[in-house]
């Protein structure tokens, strides 16, 4: 089997060099899928391809359907996530000659990993409240932080777009909470840029990323495939969990007390890579922690 050449981005994400989308044998076909659990964010170039060959291609990770344009064009979103089974992720495609402006990927991975161990414990404890575009009347439920299903890693689960709210807190606590994680999940140590040139086709996880277009000229010019997912995991099964931690961060909150539970960042978890049958030709460089500055505050200290 002659290995794909897999170039880590930083900070997330990775580039496929070598691959040809229309025409995967099983070998090649199971280094994609590997390497798209590994990174959950993979960008291939120079693939001059027909609708119904990206089509085809984007089948393979589950049921497929072409959309017309996703997510809110200036507005960080993670797809439809309102749905009982979140999609599973986006292809998306630049066949034409078309000059759009690049695309942000935030990596909720690396977001819960630049999180403290008190809050971690935490957020295991939560749900959050997702709906479909502006309907608030249908809300679906899910663990703030998950078990992802292709890579096994916890994940922080929320979209900016559409989580308005978590499971035994107030709506001013629960909103307040939600802020404070999409603000610190846009910081610069969890974003790659991607930048698109004709060919270019990008594969994004929308479990564990966020994706931030700057105007409608990018989706407007991009074939976009959604990838059906399955329901999801809480990283912390329910009966293993602390109820009392939903009960102490809820309190905390709503009494709007600050006792900065990762004040200069003590730790730094580096988050796993699942990576089977993947050769990474070249790392990312060794990321720097955060700056002492940095304080998520309003959760209780839990260790």
């Amino acid at each position: 089997m002659t290995p794909l050449e897999i170039v880590a981005l930083e900070p997330a994400g990775a580039e496929v060099f070598g691959a040809d989308l229309s025409d995967q044998g099983v070998a090649e076909s199971d280094q994609i899928a590997a390497a798209f659990a590994a990174f959950g964010l993979l960008v291939f170039r120079s693939q001059m391809l027909g609708e119904q060959e990206l089509f085809a291609f984007a089948s393979r990770f589950g049921s497929a359907s072409i959309k017309q344009r996703t997510g809110v064009p200036g507005q960080w979103h993670a797809g439809n996530t309102g749905q009982r089974q979140p999609i599973l992720g986006t292809l998306s495609a630049l066949r034409g000659q078309h000059d759009i402006p690049d695309t942000r990927f935030a990596s909720t991975d690396i977001a819960f990993g630049y999180l403290g161990s008190s809050t971690r414990r935490a957020l295991e404890g939560l749900h959050g409240h997702h709906v479909v575009g502006n309907d608030r009347s249908d809300k679906t439920r899910h663990p703030l932080v998950i078990r992802h299903p292709l890579s096994g890693r916890k994940t922080l689960f929320v979209n900016p777009s559409s989580t308005i709210g978590v499971d035994g807190m107030g709506d001013a606590a629960g909103l307040a909470l939600l802020n404070e994680l999409f603000e610190h999940g846009q910081r610069e140590e969890c974003v790659s840029t991607i930048s698109w040139e004709p060919g270019t086709v990008v594969l994004w996880d929308s479990r564990s990323f966020w994706r931030f277009e700057p105007s409608h000229s990018a989706s407007d010019h991009l074939l976009t495939i959604e990838i059906q997912g399955v329901a999801l995991s809480p990283a912390v099964p329910q009966d293993a969990a602390d109820p009392s931690l939903v009960q102490r961060a809820g309190a905390t909150l709503a009494g709007g007390i600050i006792t900065a539970a990762m004040t200069g960042i003590a730790e730094v978890i580096e988050p796993e890579r699942v990576r089977p049958d993947v050769e990474i030709v070249a790392e990312a460089p060794d990321r720097e922690p955060l700056d002492d500055g940095f304080d998520f505050g309003d959760l209780p200290p839990l260790d």
